[in-house]
This record gives C-alpha cells, sequence and structure tokens, in this order.
C-alpha cells in the first residue's frame, strides 16, 4: 500500500479537477500506462486484489455464519422481524451513504493526478459538513415522527420502541462515515484498507456479540439493533485510524461545491435506486405475505452475495484506474481491464452457481434447518443472476467514473421502478420467489443498458465476450 506524503500533493494551483471535460490534459502529461498518479499500477492492483480477495473471502465467511448463528436462533418470524427493523434503518440512511463514496473516489483519485492539495483538503472539509448537517435533519424527522405517531397510537408501529428507534438513527451517521471512509481510501488507491471497516471490522464484532447475546441471553430485536449500532461505531474509530495519514493536513480549501453537488445528486440517485430495489423486496415481502418468508429471502441473499465477491473486488480495483485512464484519454487500457475483469467476475460467479447445485437443498436444511430448505431456490435464481449481471462487466462503474453519472442514475432510477412494479405483481401469486424474479430481471436489464450506452459513447465493449486491448 502507498502512503502518501505532503509534499506529493505540491503543485502549482492551476491544475484542477472541477470537470473531466475542463481539465487541460498537457499540463499533467502523456499518458502513462505503468503509473496512476504517481504508483505504479501493477503493484498497486496486485497489493489491492490480494487484500480485497482476503476481506471478501472473510467476509463471506462472517456472512454466512451470521445467517446460521441467526436462522439457529431465531424463528422465521423473528428473524423477519429483525430483518424489517434493520431494512428500516438502512432504508434511512441512504441519502447520506450512497452518492459520496462514489463522488470521493472519483474526486480524490482525479486530485491525486493532477497533485492539488487543497482540493483533497476542501473534499474532506465539504464531505464531513454533508454527513454531519444531513444526520441532523434526518434524526429530527424520524425521531419527531415516531412520537408523532406513537402519540396517535398509529398500529403500523406498535413492533417498533423507543430503543430501536434511537439505534437506527443512531447508525445514520455510523454508517455514513464508514462509506465516505471506503470512497476515501479507495480514491487514494488504498482499495484492500477501505474495505476493512465495514467488510470485516463491523460484521465481525456484530457476529461475536450476537453469537453470545443469542445464546447465552436470549437477545431481543432490540438487542440485535443496537449490537449493529455498537459494531458500526467501532469500526467507525477504526477507520479514522486508517484515514489519518491520507488526508492532507491543515490547508485553504478548495471548494467545487457546484460541480460537487451536481453530481452527487445523480450518484445518489444510481446508488439508492439499487438500495431501494433491494430494500423494496423485503418490505414488500413483508407487508403482502409475512415476516416468514422475509426470512427466507433474507438468508437467500445473504448466501447468494457469495456470488459477487470477485465482481465487487474487480470493481473495488478498478474504479479510480478508469477515473485516471478516462481523463489520460487511454480508452485502449479502460476497455483491456474492463473485459479481462468481467471474465473474472463471470466465472467466479458461474462456480458458485454450480456450487450450489451440488449442495441442494439437502444442504442448505442440513445447516440452516429445515425451517429454512426454501431458501435453496431463491439463492439458486439469485445466483444464475448475478452471473448473467457479470458477464456485461463494468459498464455502469465506467460511466460513474467518466463523468456521465446521469445516465447510470436515470437507469437505476427506471430499474427501481420496475423492479417495485414486478414486485407489486409477482409477490402476491410466487410469495419471495416472485421478489427474485423482478430482482434477477431489472438488474441485468440496467447492466444491459448500461453496456450498450459505453459501447456507443465511448467505443469501450466491457463484457467478456470483448478484446482486450495490447497494451
Amino acid at each position: 500500500m502507498c502512503i502518501y506524503s505532503d509534499a506529493q500533493y505540491e503543485t502549482p494551483t492551476s491544475i484542477r479537477s472541477k470537470n473531466f471535460h475542463m481539465i487541460d490534459r498537457s499540463e499533467i502529461g502523456p499518458p502513462d500506462k505503468t503509473s496512476i498518479g504517481g504508483r505504479p499500477v501493477r503493484n498497486s492492483a496486485l497489493a489491492s486484489g490480494a487484500g480485497l480477495i482476503a476481506i471478501r473471502i472473510a467476509n463471506a465467511f462472517l456472512g454466512l455464519a451470521t445467517v446460521a448463528i441467526l436462522a439457529r436462533n431465531l424463528s422465521p418470524s423473528e428473524y423477519g422481524l429483525y430483518t424489517m427493523a434493520l431494512t428500516v434503518s438502512q432504508f434511512l440512511s441512504l441519502p447520506l451513504c450512497m452518492g459520496i463514496p462514489t463522488l470521493l473516489t472519483r474526486e480524490i483519485s482525479i486530485a491525486v493526478q493532477s497533485q492539488d492539495n487543497n482540493v483533497l483538503f476542501g473534499l474532506k472539509v465539504w464531505s464531513r459538513r454533508v454527513i454531519f448537517w444531513g444526520s441532523l435533519v434526518l434524526g429530527t424527522l424520524i425521531i419527531g415522527s415516531y412520537a408523532a405517531v406513537r402519540a396517535i397510537e398509529y398500529p403500523v408501529l406498535e413492533q417498533l420502541s423507543w430503543p430501536i428507534i434511537l439505534s437506527m438513527t443512531a447508525l445514520i451517521p455510523a454508517i455514513a462515515i464508514i462509506k465516505r471512509t471506503m470512497g476515501a481510501l479507495s480514491g487514494f488507491g488504498r482499495v484492500a484498507q477501505g474495505r476493512l471497516p465495514d467488510g470485516l471490522i463491523r460484521p465481525m464484532l456484530f457476529l461475536l456479540a450476537a453469537s453470545v447475546g443469542l445464546i447465552h441471553f436470549d437477545f431481543s430485536v432490540s438487542a440485535l439493533i443496537s449490537t449493529h449500532l455498537l459494531a458500526a461505531l467501532i469500526a467507525v474509530i477504526f477507520g479514522a485510524w486508517l484515514t489519518r495519514q491520507d488526508w492532507p493536513t491543515e490547508r485553504t480549501p478548495d471548494f467545487h461545491f457546484t460541480q460537487w453537488q451536481k453530481s452527487l445528486f445523480p450518484l445518489t440517485v444510481f446508488a439508492a435506486a439499487g438500495a431501494i430495489k433491494s430494500y423494496s423486496d423485503l418490505l414488500m415481502i413483508g407487508a403482502i405475505v409475512g415476516t416468514d418468508q422475509v426470512a427466507q429471502y433474507r438468508v437467500a441473499i445473504q448466501i447468494a452475495s457469495a456470488a459477487m465477491i470477485a465482481n465487487i473486488i474487480v470493481n473495488a480495483i478498478l474504479s479510480p484506474r478508469f477515473a485516471a485512464l478516462h481523463l489520460l484519454d487511454n480508452s485502449a487500457e479502460i476497455q483491456r481491464l474492463a473485459v479481462f475483469g468481467s471474465r473474472v467476475a463471470f466465472v467466479a460467479a458461474i462456480s458458485f452457481v454450480l456450487m450450489i447445485l451440488i449442495i441442494g437443498s439437502s444442504g442448505f436444511s442440513a445447516v440452516l434447518g429445515l425451517e429454512y430448505a426454501t431458501s435453496y431456490e431463491l439463492t439458486l435464481w439469485l445466483a444464475i443472476g448475478i452471473a448473467a449481471s457479470a458477464f456485461f462487466g463494468s459498464s455502469v462503474l465506467i460511466l460513474n467514473m467518466s463523468g456521465r453519472e446521469i445516465y447510470s442514475a436515470r437507469y437505476s432510477y427506471f430499474t427501481a421502478i420496475a423492479n417495485i412494479a414486478l414486485n407489486a405483481i409477482l409477490i402476491p401469486f410466487f410469495g419471495a420467489l416472485g421478489a427474485v424474479i423482478a430482482t434477477v430481471f431489472t438488474t441485468v436489464l440496467m447492466q444491459a443498458l448500461a453496456w450498450i450506452l459505453v459501447r456507443r459513447e465511448l467505443g469501450i465493449r466491457t463484457d467478456a465476450f470483448g478484446v482486450c486491448l495490447p497494451k
């Protein structure tokens, strides 16, 4: 991993990152295929890739262990209620934790390439202010709304309590800060370390505390949500320690408010639309067919997410490189990296599908219990959808990293609406399987639309059958 010193940021202030298309690339110099921002691409990629592989494998095992612990100690109804409460908390955090990480990754990568320390400090101050004031506004609205609803004794929130609401509210800034840390470290080239707080520290602490609590103290849903909060706060502290050496020291901040705000909205819409698809599935299943099937769907999602390990690693490594290579007009290198990444992710996802087929429903019953045997079919179809999505490669990521986030935002908005509509039609007839069908269809559609646009606008193929152009 590369550690940046203040000396590396010293540069003429005429080089700015106000817009991809406004930068004078002649001031930066010709494309250097061996380095980005002064650091070796190949060595950085290898280091980031090895670290991300280790983190994602550990995260997958932690996720599976958490599923097994919760499934063994909670009935489907209790597990479903816990999932619903956590889903609501994550849904409420969307305005703050969605667009900022991607924006920071892109803008920090460009600022490092341009060696503009004042812009970096401006990004640090601006992102911190957005999270602080946003959390204050959201927290006030949530607590005030809950108090008003409880005052009139509206039955829809009768299963929630003040401890749950307060923990859910406190989770909002904690999650946002963790995501901010991830985006910042990715921009600085420390991709793997950026995933440590959310990918390893938080789930590991939650698993340990929840295991002890459920087995020895019979934890309630309220206690489990509070455990999530405690794990998130420790992850925030750990993330602050990680970033202490990357952000520049006190300087005159250079704020590009107009550009950042203009990019933040579509990036937030894009990321939030994808999250809304997942959260709306759970909320609609619970509202239409009950919390038992929420638990089945949640288990399937957590297991199937292991099929995305390679895709997540590839995108995390490539996101800052795509931004810097686009800045240097190096489309050939972008296609080479994108095609190679799509092949890795596609083969890995197909391998996971075959593994699920080998395990079968009997394997699910043996590990999770007979009550969760139906999660096998849901997991299989979700994994097939992930493989189909991985085939199209990093097309959405390239849109975001090349300043075309408005298109990915539009596609996300469209597919999110389509997903909700399909859920409303399919869930009453097929239950959780209907939500799976809707998710798979709209996710693959999103990737296909982005693939078409990237090929038309940039002349780049990102799919697994594309050609890896020579360096």
